[in-house]
């Protein structure tokens, strides 16, 4: 019994763990995030929907209007990126962003 108990006090000890605030709030962590790709190796326009459309899929959000804002920023034009980056806009509360977008897809087809 008496090594039960050591060990069972033992596993106590390693399952605490210790939190930290963080500094920062996530506003201006969004603001901070940038897509950079190497100029060597520039992103083709179904490398950077792609990244957009797996980062949005796997609920890494800003990843993934990130991407979007860099596709559009490159010229290319897509439904898909228009309505998944305007719901992410909605979501986000930035309404005037999602009206824009709006606005640019109709101009654009």
């Amino acid at each position: 019994m008496e090594g039960f108990e050591k060990k069972n006090t033992e596993n106590n000890k390693a399952d605490k763990f210790k939190t930290y605030p963080v500094p920062f709030s996530l506003e201006e962590t969004q603001e901070n995030l940038d897509v950079t790709a190497n100029n060597s190796s520039k992103l083709s326009k179904e490398q950077i929907i792609n990244k957009a459309f797996k980062f949005h899929s796997q609920g890494r959000l800003l990843e993934a209007e990130k991407y979007y804002q860099y596709f559009l920023n490159q010229g290319f034009k897509d439904p898909r990126v228009f309505s998944n980056y305007i719901v992410l806009c909605m979501n986000n509360s930035k309404i005037d962003k999602a009206i824009d977008l709006c606005l640019m897809s109709i101009n654009c087809y």
